[in-house]
């Protein structure tokens, strides 16, 4: 079985190779390469599709079964041959394909595909795990570099999956997906499209990397190659709130806060926590927020996240986004963020609103501290009868640029800076700690969902509507 539910009888090979002009290029959005194999004599050659096979019987044997390529790939370490089409070579594209790996014998490497200089292949440890990894040449400071890199999800053999290929050579930009077509499994920069032989750069390859235990089998499907438009600056609309789903998640009750928002969409992507290979807490998100998604986006919220669980290129849009687009981003505290949210030599140090002092500047208030508006702030439609409390704060500094919006006693608890065109918020202050009697903690007051959801509302539209004046002072 291919997966396939349909078929239409022809008897013609499906395959389009289109010579593009410069504006057939920009505008495009039909594939300049296609082919699904249906139609084609059942057992017959690769040659039948279009492709040129250079592989021996003993390498391996490509051959069109029930409408698919079939390649049966034995052992043949770094000689396993492999077969050929050739394609257009685009600058800005995107490869589109359906893979299905068996999973006996693969204890290594073996199925390759490389689109132009782009090398990927599939690896295996038999029915225990199976990813999909690409081998890089990276240039850093002009030296350039191999490197192998695992894209974090993974394939699972014997089952149908699609991946996808997209890149932009200006950029020196690669992005993987595998079966979600929206957020890529792994996007990398610094890293060459091309490579130095003309020819080479202008073909799709399938390949037997041989580094396996035995005979494997692969089936590829509905491979397409795309031109990709470059985005135009400006063109999207902000409207999606970004939520970076870390510790405190549920505690600071975002989904609550943003329970029917409807101005666009709420995109959560959940934080995955692991040990590293030192004594620490490694994080990272199970999906990567892309340029595209950031562009569209008004407000992105940090739940207690570190700036590590972000990838370099998220990290990298995010402040262009900020500093040029003018997007919004709220940061929540907690013991995985601000002084202790990793910010050191990445983008976060631009970013945070305010001056951290270190990863032990988290202290506990004395006696607990109520929360409340600083002067001209508003916020008058919540109970603050109810004396909602901090527990502890974070210790930092406040630049004199900023505005504090909330306080705890004296004690600045929401700051907000601008950045650029943008502006970003720190709520200095975490949803942990047993309250003494008496005492409602600001996590457990009705209003708390609320007022975060009116403090996002705010700084969402600073800079289209009136701006919350500076202030030093509290709201009496």
């Amino acid at each position: 079985m291919n997966g396939k539910t349909v078929r239409r009888a022809t008897t013609a090979v499906v395959l389009t190779l289109l010579v593009l002009t410069a504006a057939g290029v920009a505008g495009a959005a039909e594939p300049v390469f296609e082919q699904n194999f249906d139609g084609l004599p059942n057992g017959a050659d690769a040659s039948v599709a279009g492709f040129t096979v250079n592989a021996t019987p003993d390498q391996s044997v490509w051959t069109v079964q029930d409408g698919y390529l079939h390649g049966l790939l034995h052992r043949k370490p770094h000689e396993g041959g492999y077969v050929t089409v050739g394609v257009p070579k685009l600058e800005r594209g995107r490869l589109d394909y359906r893979v299905w790996l068996g999973s006996e014998n693969y204890r290594h490497c073996g199925f390759q595909v490389r689109p132009y200089g782009i090398f990927t292949y599939y690896h295996g440890y038999g029915g225990f795990r199976m990813t999909w990894r690409r081998h890089a040449s990276r240039y850093i400071d002009g030296v350039k570099r191999e490197r192998d890199i695992a894209l974090q999800t993974r394939i699972a053999p014997g089952e149908w999956c699609r991946c996808r290929i997209e890149w932009d050579a200006a950029k020196m930009v690669i992005s993987y997906f595998v079966d979600d077509m929206e957020n890529p499994s792994y996007v990398d920069t610094k890293v060459a499209i091309f490579s130095d032989k003309d020819e080479i750069n202008r073909q799709l390859v399938f390949g037997n990397f041989g580094l396996c235990s035995g005979d494997i089998e692969v089936r590829i499907d509905d491979i397409k190659l795309y031109p990709v438009e470059a985005a135009k600056q400006g063109e999207a609309e902000r409207k999606n709130v970004i939520v970076v789903d870390g510790f405190d998640y549920a505690k600071y009750k975002v989904r609550e806060a943003f329970e029917g928002y409807d101005a666009g969409r709420m995109i959560r992507f959940p934080v995955v926590f692991g040990l590293g290979g030192r004594p620490k807490i490694m994080t990272r998100l199970d999906k990567i927020i892309t340029g595209a998604q950031l562009s569209k986006a008004k407000l992105l919220i940090m739940t207690n996240a570190s700036a590590l669980c972000l990838e370099p290129y998220t990290r990298q849009e995010l402040l262009a986004q900020v500093k040029d687009g003018g997007l919004k981003v709220l940061m929540l505290g907690g013991l995985f963020s601000l002084g202790k949210g990793q910010y050191e030599g990445t983008e976060f140090m631009e970013l945070c609103p305010v001056g951290l002092k270190g990863k032990w500047s988290v202290k506990a208030f004395d006696t607990p501290q109520v929360l409340k508006p600083a002067k001209g702030m508003g916020f008058a439609s919540l109970d603050w009868s109810k004396n909602p409390a901090a527990l502890f704060y974070e210790d930092v500094n406040v630049p004199e640029d900023a505005e504090v919006w909330l306080k705890a006693g004296d004690v600045p608890i929401l700051v907000v800076r601008k950045i650029g065109k943008g502006y970003v918020a720190a709520l200095l202050t975490q949803p942990i700690g047993k309250a003494p009697g008496g005492t409602l903690a600001y996590w457990n007051w009705k209003d708390w969902p609320k007022l975060l959801r009116e403090v996002s509302d705010k700084l969402m539209e600073k800079g289209q509507a009136l701006s919350a004046p500076q202030n030093k002072g509290e709201q009496k």
